[in-house]
């Protein structure tokens, strides 16, 4: 595999830290497909969740995580959802990996999330 170093993508200033980078792009090759968890092991979805919550819901299933563990669950409530992080190392940031994937994941107004 050839990676490209790209010089000055970015600078660091006094004071600032760097807790995560999230590559992007595509690779040369296609990839494998991993294995996802099942809807209801992240998530409260039932026969009677609005079809937008269970498109959601899968969407963030296909988000990368940091330890491709799926750590984070969904919990929708009279129109609202809560999202919590699971209980593992780089949890909040698979969440808001995950929450930025649920959000993109079908239409439906982005104020969504209850605290």
């Amino acid at each position: 595999m050839t990676y490209k170093k790209i010089p000055n993508a970015f600078t660091i200033n006094k004071g600032e830290r760097i807790y995560i980078v999230v590559p992007l792009g595509y690779g040369t090759v296609q990839g494998i497909q991993h294995k996802s968890k099942d809807l209801k092991a992240v998530s409260n979805i039932g026969d009677d969740s609005p079809s937008w919550f269970k498109d959601r819901v899968n969407a963030a299933l296909l988000a990368p995580t940091a330890m491709n563990r799926q750590k984070f669950y969904f919990r929708y409530n009279n129109g609202k959802v809560i999202a919590k992080p699971g209980l593992a190392m780089y949890s909040k940031i698979d969440l808001g990996i995950a929450k930025y994937h649920f959000e993109v994941g079908a239409d439906k107004d982005s104020s969504i999330f209850e605290n």
